[in-house]
């Protein structure tokens, strides 16, 4: 899997980090973040890349991400109204790679 994930968690705010970095060396392709929140869930989703940040307190199902070229990384930040563990964030990511020739 060419992607790989980190996040940071700060309980007092109830707010995950979650950083995505392409550590291929071929560009990962049209990244779909797919999310199964509940609106009393979540306060709102910050998506930071070196082009700028999309905030979101209102999530809608499926959030265009783009592309990743190798080393890139993506951060988003959660703000959420009670704890939940990481492994139970109610997300998913999809993505195409692209093979460099």
């Amino acid at each position: 899997m060419p992607i790989n994930t980190s996040s940071l968690l700060t309980s007092y705010n109830l707010e995950w980090e979650v950083s995505i970095q392409n550590t291929s060396e071929d560009m990962v392709l049209d990244i779909q973040f797919i999310s199964m929140f509940s609106q009393n869930l979540i306060y709102y989703l910050t998506i930071f890349r070196e082009r700028g940040q999309l905030s979101f307190k209102d999530l809608p199902p499926a959030i265009e991400l783009g592309n990743l070229y190798p080393e890139e990384i993506i951060t988003m930040k959660f703000k959420l109204q009670k704890y939940i563990p990481l492994n139970e964030l109610p997300f998913e990511l999809n993505f195409d790679t692209k093979k460099d020739n």
